[in-house]
């Protein structure tokens, strides 16, 4: 963890936000989203295993909340 820990936390949870609306407004057809930090072992209230934010679960949640369903692979 350092300074930029959570600037760089937001920007990758950012790029399935961005991922969202390009694929919506019809700049992108296909989206793939490699980040760092993953994300993955944040949960809702609590960060963890160096994640601060699960990315996933933020971009899931946006798009939960406009109807649409989501599936969740993490293997």
């Amino acid at each position: 963890m350092s300074s930029a820990s959570w600037k760089a936390a937001l920007v990758a949870a950012g790029a399935g936000l961005q991922a969202i609306d390009e694929l919506q407004n019809g700049t992108a057809t296909s989206a793939f989203c490699a980040v760092r930090p993953p994300g993955h072992h944040a949960t809702i209230s609590k960060s963890m295993g160096f994640c601060l934010l699960n990315n996933v679960a933020v971009t899931a949640k946006k798009l939960r909340n406009e109807g649409e369903k989501v599936l969740i692979v993490d293997l």
